[in-house]
């Protein structure tokens, strides 16, 4: 009876919360809220399963496992603690002007109350912008309270007699700031303990050697890996026939400093963006990015009628910029989606001929620098002399470019470079720094990288099932055929390994902010555990390849090379790195779960009584692999919850992408309970559920992104 109360809540509320996702997306998040989230038959349905569980724990005697016991409390606390800040805690928003006093937030049902012991005056507000750029690092207020001053900032908590504040926004003018206000006591620290102790007791349950995920790594056999070699190659490009530009002039060119989303960086990083955007690939037809910007510039004629525009819905893939400009006439007024998007390349080609994307004349005044085009309109305080030099400095270049004198041009370069130096100064990247980018910029084998390990992986894993299945064994063609493989593999890993230490490097953080930066990470995250495990099952090496490859290959979906950016001051947190390495670390170990399953499922409808050990044996490297997902993928959302306190003043605001998390982790924790569902020990049933269950990481991670939307959009 207990164990079917709990089995219908736990259903119920996986349901409830996913058509609460699809609700949100036509009716808004607050109609949501109201409707499920925080009404009184969703919050008794959690109460009765947790009421119901209380029950049956003691029942069962849990309590003479203490980690497995602890787990579990863990639950209970985090449900408890969630009760008491809903029902007791207290939040709202304040603005405040610069000197302005005021002891009254606004709640959520925007009256104004008196909540507050004290009175609180704005004392200062300012934003920091990175170096020389006008991109918001951080926003910071000084607040005055009972003669104490009180710091907020982003990710940076004030606190004052229990009351939480949180940097919210500001004005326009800057002499206003907008806080969070957030009062709860006893909710938020009983959820805390609760997040800690199911990240301390999951942790040790995959070391204690009594519990289930050592028990299955013991009952994993070591079995020899079969590879096979591949090679790779990539072709490199010869000069165009179209441009009489050298290359050589070209890299000059683009060497020089650009003001570009935000941020100080080689020209060459808008060269690359540009290219990519029009062609869909870095290098076209023989065309450098860099070489083929510069051509757009200095002499566009010889390139106007070459077709190195990619378009969707016509007769052929690529069309001129002619072409383009005559499709235009007869696309006016067009709202398709695809000539829409073919609009967008037009209007950025038509920004770059009238010199809007060069920004590299850097100005300064004071402790502020600006960065102009030719074409923008100049500070009326710049001087005669450098007014005509700004104006004049790229159509001279043109000049030179068209009478092919590059002796004289590389000179121009080489004076224009001085003089942004001269301006910018210290504000400018170090010389490092911009090489490094410049080798960056140069890096295009991500996406034939995919290719190729998606192409392996597939090949190698048909050739791994014959190898198992077949009766004989060739030891001599395993063996080359595993060395084979880990080349591959390892020559990919270092590449990818490269490929991230130099985005760190230029951007200044963790390269996990945007989803082309994490799915590489989870690419490089599964190589890593591909050569640390394949030792202990014969699929981990194919698999691990395939897997890299999709991952890689996803990441390019959209843009080929999405930007470097400065990170959004919400971003600037250490809880970032932590709750995404925790979340990709869990799904790709997930991911194996799932093709574990497709291959047993393959071998029980070729010959289940034949294969009947390995399908066993797929299932116990399920579990193997599922125990530390679980704990990472609880320890992920967490983390990510004290990353939302920490930002935004509530460690849990039932966001599409939160919700999803909960449900993912909710449905892979069913398999885990081998003794209350005996199903789970069928093998067959086993991977037919982890199989399905993938669905629902796919929805977490893409669904929620391309279909759904919310706060996790960016990710």
């Amino acid at each position: 009876m207990i164990k079917n109360i709990i089995a219908t809540a736990y259903i119920s509320l996986t349901l409830i919360m996913a058509a609460a996702t699809i609700f949100e997306k036509f009716n808004g998040h607050d109609a949501t809220e109201s409707f499920f989230y925080a009404s009184w038959w969703f919050i008794a349905i959690w109460s009765v399963m947790a009421l119901a569980a209380a029950i049956y724990l003691t029942k069962s005697k849990l309590i003479k496992r203490p980690l497995l016991f602890s787990f579990h409390i863990a639950f209970f606390l985090i449900l408890i603690g969630a009760a008491i800040t809903h029902f007791t805690g207290t939040q709202g928003v304040i603005h405040l002007r610069t000197g302005e006093t005021c002891n009254e937030m606004i709640d959520d049902s925007e009256r104004k109350i008196n909540l507050l012991p004290f009175r609180l005056t704005l004392k200062d507000f300012k934003v920091i912008n990175y170096p020389g750029t006008e991109s918001a690092m951080d926003y910071v207020s000084t607040l005055l309270i009972n003669n104490t001053e009180v710091e907020v900032s982003m990710n940076n908590v004030g606190t004052f007699s229990g009351y939480r504040f949180y940097q919210s926004g500001y004005d326009q003018d800057q002499n206003g700031t907008t806080f969070k206000v957030s009062h709860d006591p006893l909710g938020t620290p009983i959820t805390y303990i609760g997040y800690l102790l199911l990240i301390i007791s999951g942790l040790l349950l995959l070391i204690n050697p009594n519990e289930g995920f050592r028990n299955a790594i013991n009952r994993l056999s070591k079995i020899s890996l079969v590879t096979f070699f591949l090679l790779f190659s990539a072709t490199s490009s010869a000069q165009s026939q179209y441009t009489s530009i050298p290359d050589s002039v070209a890299h000059k060119f683009c060497s020089l400093y650009a003001y570009y989303n935000g941020r100080i960086c080689p020209l060459s990083t808008v060269a690359k963006d540009f290219t990519v955007k029009m062609t869909g690939k870095a290098n076209f037809n023989g065309f450098s990015s860099e070489l083929l910007f510069t051509t757009w510039i200095f002499t566009p004629s010889s390139l106007a009628d070459v077709d190195m525009y990619k378009v969707k819905g016509l007769d052929k893939k690529y069309i001129s910029f002619n072409q383009l400009l005559e499709l235009e006439k007869e696309k006016k007024g067009c709202t398709d989606t695809n000539w829409r998007n073919t609009e967008e390349k037009l209007a950025i080609t038509k920004m770059l001929l009238k010199g809007e994307l060069t920004k590299i004349f850097p100005w300064r005044n004071g402790n502020s620098t600006k960065w102009f085009s030719s074409s923008m309109e100049l500070p009326k305080e710049m001087s005669d002399e450098e007014w005509m030099f700004v104006k004049k400095a790229l159509s001279h270049l043109g000049e030179l470019a068209f009478t092919n004198d590059f002796q004289q041009m590389c000179f121009a370069i080489d004076k224009l470079k001085i003089y942004q130096e001269k301006r910018a100064g210290d504000i400018l990247p170090s010389p490092t720094l911009f090489k490094a980018e410049q080798i960056y910029n140069k890096q295009n084998v991500v996406r034939p990288l995919s290719m190729a390990l998606s192409t392996v992986g597939i090949l190698s894993f048909i050739a791994f099932v014959f190898f198992w299945t077949s009766e004989k064994e060739n030891k001599r063609v395993k063996l080359y055929l595993k060395l084979g493989l880990n080349v591959v593999l390892c020559g990919a890993l270092l590449y990818t390994v490269f490929l991230t230490a130099l985005r760190w490097f230029i951007g200044g953080h963790l390269p996990i902010s945007n989803g082309f930066e994490t799915m590489l990470f989870m690419s490089l995250i599964t190589m890593t555990i591909t050569l640390l495990t394949q030792s202990r099952f014969v699929l981990i090496l194919p698999l691990g390849i395939l897997l890299s490859g999709l991952s890689m290959m996803v990441s390019m979906f959209g843009e080929s090379n999405p930007q470097i950016t400065n990170l959004m001051p919400v971003l600037a947190s250490p809880w970032l790195s932590l709750h995404v390495c925790s979340m990709m670390v869990a799904y790709s170990l997930l991911a194996f779960t799932m093709f574990n399953g497709i291959t047993a499922i393959f071998l029980h409808f070729i010959d289940r009584n034949k294969h009947r050990e390995k399908i066993l044996s797929l299932k116990t490297l399920s579990e193997v692999l599922l125990y530390p997902a679980v704990v990472l993928l609880a320890a992920g959302i967490f983390i990510g919850a004290v990353w939302a306190n920490q930002s935004w003043g509530r460690y849990w605001g039932w966001d599409p992408k939160e919700v999803w998390a909960l449900i993912t982790l909710m449905l892979y924790a069913i398999p885990l309970h081998k003794k209350s569902l005996k199903w789970t020990n069928t093998p067959i049933a086993f991977h037919f559920y982890l199989t399905l269950c993938f669905l629902a990481v796919a929805m977490t991670y893409f669904g929620v992104n391309f279909l759904l939307g919310g706060m996790h959009s960016y990710m």
